[in-house]
């Protein structure tokens, strides 16, 4: 982590954490012998962000830093930072608007010589870090957390006590006597890290295995190697699938590779054209995975302002320009189309033939009702009203078993398979928020005919593209 010659500076709360890390490398940076004199291996400074939160409480910790760094002869830097109007501004939390004011203060220390900025993370605050992500749905390299050294504006931060536990350190001090400031706002469990830190991780250590801490931060490392390992070949391998000078076209034989290596590639394409890691993640992985599956014209709106548009042999990204994909299946809803009995119905493509029957339900054996995912009969008593042919919405239910017992639409499409790129474009015979048939996947347990239904509703749906035959008697409505 340190090799002689580097200026490092400490990030200093005034936490014991911070406390041990600086009277470590106080005393390793004189190691070095020249005859009689001491010669340091390296230069030290500090660097001390008030995040001028818990008024007397931050002045206290940025006092007690001074008069630390000052014992030890180590010159330090103060900056005051107003992190609520950050975060005000920002419309973002306290957390990452302190992270912000931090990140800024080490650029800063950066272009004044500073080669490595040395944090005080230890083993619990990697697994506080793994249970996070890991909850939040994050994929290898977040779950790899936080790493031992890694790069930083030009230089490089390092975690020299990432391998020692919270108690090892606390105990170190204790034995030296050493004085450190405690945050009482760490106590608080209404924040997620804290809660995970007093609630989530004394737990699994009494009750699953007491090495937890260890066992967790094993994972991170063992997920860091390979999610290295998947950064080296998917540099290597990516680039045969960039055909072309244009960096923002990505041939369709990206599916020929092993699907983790798919995930990889196309993160790094989306955040090497986008400039940013910012909202990426999972979920875009997937919806480009999704475009690369379907037919070629549609396309996926994208942060940043970006939108990724599957052609005839890959997907190509261009800037949005400010205006929504519209494709049906991403983007702005295809505009809903009213059921009225009998006649001919058409949406996004799709054609529904529709015809009511009088005979009564009692009288047709099981083997008369279709059996085709695109042909249905429902009850036209138990839905007849404000019926629409239309895509997915928020708060959609479906009713799944006979008793009534209903279950949100989202869940039925995950539990189906279906792919994030066709949920929009599903077609779906609704009234109000009640789903009574989500063509060609399941028909509500509310419309199927039973014994005492008198009216049957017809419904032959063909999607686009297919032939569509024309029922006699039938109007046609647009």
């Amino acid at each position: 982590m340190i090799a002689a010659g580097d200026h490092i500076c400490v990030g200093i709360s005034g936490g014991v954490d911070s406390v041990v890390l600086l009277h470590v490398l106080s005393a390793l940076r004189e190691r070095a012998m020249e005859g009689e004199r001491r010669i340091p291996v390296f230069s030290l400074c500090a660097l001390h962000v008030n995040h001028q939160l818990r008024g007397e409480q931050s002045d206290g910790d940025e006092s007690f830093v001074r008069e630390l760094c000052a014992s030890l002869e180590i010159p330090l830097t103060v900056r005051q930072s107003d992190v609520a109007g950050m975060a005000e501004t920002a419309k973002c939390g306290l957390e990452e608007a302190g992270r912000a004011a931090r990140h800024e203060a080490y650029r800063s220390c950066i272009k004044e010589g500073v080669t490595k900025i040395a944090l005080a993370h230890q083993a619990n605050d990697q697994a506080e870090t793994f249970l996070f992500h890991a909850a939040r749905g994050s994929s290898v390299p977040g779950l790899a957390g936080m790493r031992p050294v890694q790069s930083f504006s030009g230089a490089q931060i390092i975690r020299p006590l990432l391998f020692a536990q919270r108690k090892e350190i606390e105990d170190w001090a204790e034995r030296r006597s050493l004085a450190w400031r405690s945050d009482a706002s760490n106590e608080d469990t209404r924040y997620a890290r804290n809660a995970i830190r007093l609630l989530v991780i004394p737990y699994l250590e009494e009750h699953v295995n007491a090495r937890a801490v260890e066992h967790l931060t094993q994972a991170a490392r063992d997920l860091a190697l390979a999610d290295d390992f998947l950064r080296r070949e998917s540099g290597q391998r990516g680039m045969a699938h960039r055909k072309g000078e244009d960096p923002r076209f990505l041939a369709d034989s990206l599916l020929e590779e092993p699907e983790i290596l798919q995930g990889r590639i196309l993160l790094d394409y989306l955040q090497e054209n986008l400039g940013t890691a910012r909202d990426l993640g999972r979920e875009q992985v997937g919806q480009l995975r999704d475009l690369l599956e379907g037919v070629a014209g549609r396309c996926v709106d994208l942060p940043s302002g970006w939108t990724a548009i599957r052609e005839e042999k890959g997907l190509r990204l261009v800037p949005s320009g400010g205006s929504r994909c519209e494709n049906g299946a991403r983007g702005e809803e295809a505009t809903p189309v009213p059921i009225a009995g009998e006649g001919v119905f058409r949406w996004n493509g799709w054609t529904f033939a529709c015809r009511l029957r009088s005979e009564c339900a009692d009288d047709l054996a099981a083997a008369d009702i279709p059996a085709d995912r695109y042909t249905k009969w429902l009850d036209y008593d138990k839905i007849e009203g404000n019926l629409l042919l239309r895509s997915r919405r928020e708060g959609d239910r479906i009713v799944v078993c006979a008793s009534g017992g209903s279950r949100k639409l989202k869940e039925l499409l995950i539990d189906s398979k279906i792919p994030r790129g066709q949920r929009d474009a599903l077609p779906l015979l609704a009234g109000g928020n009640e789903v009574f048939w989500a063509v060609g996947l399941r028909l509500s347990e509310r419309a199927k005919i039973t014994a005492s239904t008198k009216r049957i509703l017809e419904i032959q749906a063909k999607p686009p593209g297919s032939r569509t035959e024309k029922k006699e008697g039938c109007g046609e409505n647009e």
